[in-house]
């Protein structure tokens, strides 16, 4: 009779995994399948043996990739690659979609060059390093001489950052200004002049001069003043200003820079880079019908070919540093390589078999303290069409491409609730103080109760949890001839209480 009752918790145990084990329409998050397909967007059903070609949401076309094209040569192998000498950022193809990454958002149709900031450049382009007149001298504007021809002509308007700047700020940012004659200055007197009509610019008095003796004066905004009225040659020393010197830089669009978006990006402070590995892409058929892009690289070491596989949707871990930028999107990114630079990276955006649609995306980047390193989102501002390339063509991935790691979710054991592990705690020291049919039956009925709580919960996940310390915490049932000439091997935490 003892036999059969000490088989009984093992029955127990296979009838609980049965019934959870037919409960299958219940998905569990331990299931790495199921937590994939839960961050997937939903796909076309495939029939058998047909491949499915990847949505493409923007619907771009061929002649939305307009970038011009040259060719790099490394080793023996060659791939077009776009111009950059060719190529500033008011050349890039517009947004191909709306969206929003962060604090940023943009619709369909922007450019670019309306959507980044200065600051989402740091660490990539670098163009917080430049100067008006370094951009003018590229671009063979007169500014090296002359108060009122070439760049000191500009209107100041079209130097949106001033509107952020106070003269103290100004003077900070531009200290030749501080041996500016104030009467000599029409804008300085103009500004004064709004919060106090009684001011008389007198003698050879400097701004720099003016802002100590009336510190309330300093902190006067240009933003008062109708700045397309003055030109640049008004306030001579700015233009040879780092842009990082004026305040709230960081949050300057491109475009409130004069002639910046008609840079070409070949001569900007962060360089494109043209160093890496030359590919074959390819496109083959993977799991559940979709196609991917596999890029085949020469051999580094004999017979240990490299290949590189992208998926379109595929993600990443991304973002630099340790701010709150870091979490944009939970973290991810698409999946890609920063081939030319740190401040875009290309992805592929739709694949068929007869061509690879691959698209840029940018990301946006903030210093979290004064003379801290940016830190940085992923990247996700976008897509922008960049190449279209030909299964069979070779292809350029600059030299980070290769350790491009996709993202898998790991997921984790749920942890039990106080009172829910508390629960089977108390049916476990229940049978181990009551070994005969009475501890039985009331830790089987404590077990049933569990089951019916935790399904109609919804987690049977925590039902196998529960089941392995049932099972590793369960004490050995001994027979009758046993009872008496052994001792238990787990005390009676009762009996210890007692002693």
């Amino acid at each position: 009779m003892m036999g059969r009752v000490a088989s009984l918790p093992a029955l127990i145990l296979l009838v609980v995994l049965g019934v959870v084990s037919s409960a299958g329409a219940i998905a569990s998050p331990l299931d790495p399948a199921s937590a994939q397909e839960a961050e997937t967007l939903a796909q076309p059903e495939a029939h058998p043996g047909t491949a499915t070609e990847q949505p493409s949401h923007s619907g771009l076309t061929t002649a939305n990739f307009s970038l011009p094209l040259g060719v790099l040569r490394i080793g023996d192998r060659q791939a077009a690659i776009p111009d950059w000498r060719l190529i500033t950022f008011s050349d890039l193809p517009v947004l191909a979609e709306a969206g929003t990454w962060g604090s940023v958002s943009w619709q369909r149709g922007d450019a670019i060059a309306d959507v980044l900031t200065v600051g989402d450049l740091q660490g990539g382009f670098d163009v917080h390093l430049l100067t008006m007149a370094a951009i003018a001298d590229q671009l063979g504007v007169y500014a090296s001489k002359g108060r009122d021809g070439g760049i000191r002509a500009i209107p100041l308007d079209k130097f949106g950052l001033l509107n952020y700047q106070t003269l103290s700020s100004l003077v900070r940012a531009a200290p030749a200004l501080l041996s500016l004659k104030v009467a000599d200055s029409r804008l300085v007197k103009d500004l004064i002049a709004i919060v106090d009509p009684t001011f008389v610019a007198t003698g050879g008095t400097t701004l720099g001069e003016l802002i100590k003796q009336h510190p309330k004066y300093g902190e006067i905004s240009l933003s008062y003043l109708d700045l397309a009225n003055y030109t640049i040659g008004e306030l001579p020393g700015i233009e040879i200003a780092p842009i990082q010197n004026f305040s709230q830089w960081e949050s300057a669009k491109l475009t409130e820079v004069p002639l910046l978006e008609n840079l070409s990006l070949w001569t900007l402070p962060g360089k494109i880079g043209v160093q890496g590995e030359i590919a074959i892409a390819t496109v083959q058929e993977a799991d559940k019908g979709a196609l991917e892009v596999v890029f085949s690289a020469p051999e580094s070491v004999p017979g240990q070919a490299r290949s590189l596989h992208w998926r379109v949707g595929q993600r990443q871990v991304g973002g630099m540093g340790t701010g709150d930028l870091t979490t944009v999107n939970q973290g991810l990114e698409r999946l890609g390589a920063a081939i030319y630079n740190p401040s875009f990276k290309v992805v592929p955006h739709r694949v068929s078999r007869d061509e690879i649609q691959l698209v840029a995306y940018f990301r946006t980047c903030r210093q979290s303290g004064e003379g801290t390193a940016a830190d940085c989102s992923p990247y996700g501002i976008g897509p922008i069409p960049f190449m279209v390339v030909k299964p069979g063509d070779a292809v350029f991935l600059g030299q980070q491409a290769f350790g491009a790691i996709p993202y898998s979710p790991t997921p984790e054991t749920p942890a039990l609730a106080p009172d829910e592990s508390s629960r089977v705690s108390q049916a476990i020291e229940a049978l181990t103080d009551n070994p005969g049919p009475v501890g039985l039956v009331a830790f089987s009925s404590t077990l049933a109760l569990a089951l019916v709580w935790w399904l109609w919960k919804g987690n049977p996940a925590q039902l196998f949890t529960l089941l392995a310390q049932v099972t590793r915490d369960l004490p050995p049932v001994q027979n009758q001839s046993q009872k008496h000439s052994s001792t238990r091997s787990r005390p009676n935490p009762k009996s210890r209480k007692k002693a």
